[in-house]
């Protein structure tokens, strides 16, 4: 699952478009499903693919910028430096 996941050449939404269009959305990522590695990694790929995004975002002039949150469940599987 997790090679169908990241072996993607174009991704089938773009995270940027979520966080300029105020949508919302939800990742199942089950230890039970998916197991607690692979869901330690997506968990951590979709953090920086937010982080990216955010940071794309300096085309926007900051007062035309919607704000955007992330919530995190059991945010310590997730952390990193920079998280």
């Amino acid at each position: 699952m997790v090679n169908n996941i990241i072996g993607q050449k174009k991704s089938a939404f773009s995270i940027r478009e979520v966080m300029d269009n105020n949508k919302i959305l939800l990742v199942n990522l089950s230890k039970g499903k998916l197991g607690e590695a692979a869901a330690k990694l997506l968990g951590m790929v979709f953090v920086m693919k937010f982080q990216a995004a955010a940071m794309s975002r300096a085309d926007i002039p900051e007062d035309q910028r919607k704000d955007f949150c992330l919530f995190v469940d059991e945010f310590q599987n997730f952390a990193t430096d920079s998280f």
